[in-house]
């Protein structure tokens, strides 16, 4: 039986709720069962274990014990930060996701999930290093970032479901600009320096307005360095203009 080590966060769903703790499975495991003592519920004190969790629950615990002889696992849900829940969750639903995304290619090309996670899901995790990795490479790049090892007759439908279910990982990178002209007609010159920061930055930017003369600017694009130079010809374009007629200010905001 394969069992998680004393430490390790694992994936529980509760099951059965008992007044002195929680039978929870650990789908990760074949379904092992693991047992939550009410002490280890919650970090602060638990009357009734109903009013912080239910049946069929989704939680991230950690192991504290394994007794293989009677294959007795102890988990611990108050020994789980909520950034550690959070991460752990979202590593495990982009585990099922892309599981299923091989069994659906799999059925396409005639091949039950053990054989198609062999032909399909093996080389791609040697080729990429994880199945995510590799699906977002070949989102962006096509047939090239596919694996030798497997076959040209899957490449068609691997593409294709990669393509509906698997976003581009666009990289997003914006700042604030401030512009300021005391001339006659500065409204136009502001306005002027916005239109040229938009022409410059090209497709995938936008400016908008948040106030006292203050503009968000963000580009969008596949490479994070691609992004930043729309970014900074925009700000450069915006300067050229308003220079001489005003003042410019430009804070690159935090990602």
């Amino acid at each position: 039986m394969n069992l998680p080590e004393v430490n390790q966060i694992v994936i529980c769903k509760i099951k059965k709720i008992l007044p002195y703790g929680v039978i929870v499975e650990l789908p990760e495991f074949n379904n092992a069962q693991g047992f939550v003592h009410i002490s280890n519920v919650a970090s602060s004190w638990v009357k009734n274990i109903r009013n912080f969790l239910k049946e069929n629950q989704i939680k991230a615990g950690e192991v504290i014990k394994i007794d293989e002889q009677k294959k007795q696992i102890d988990v611990a849900f108050n020994k789980v930060s909520t950034s550690e829940e959070k991460n752990k969750l979202n590593d495990w639903r982009f585990d099922k996701r892309n599981k299923k995304l091989i069994e659906i290619i799999g059925k396409r090309v005639g091949f039950d999930f053990k054989k198609a996670w062999t032909e399909i899901a093996l080389p791609l995790i040697e080729k990429h290093e994880s199945l995510m990795k590799g699906f977002e490479i070949i989102r962006i790049e096509g047939k090239k970032a596919l694996p030798e090892k497997i076959n040209a007759n899957y490449h068609d439908a691997l593409i294709e479901e990669i393509n509906k279910v698997i976003p581009l990982p666009l990289k997003t990178v914006k700042g604030t600009l401030t512009l300021n002209s005391n001339e006659p007609n500065g409204i136009e010159i502001i306005r002027e320096a916005l239109i040229s920061a938009e022409k410059a930055g090209k497709e995938n930017t936008e400016i908008y307005y948040l106030g006292s003369n203050k503009f968000i600017m963000k580009a969008t694009s596949l490479d994070f360095k691609e992004a930043e130079k729309k970014l900074r010809a925009m700000e450069a374009s915006a300067t050229e203009i308003i220079r001489k007629k005003g003042t410019i200010k430009f804070v690159r905001n935090p990602n």
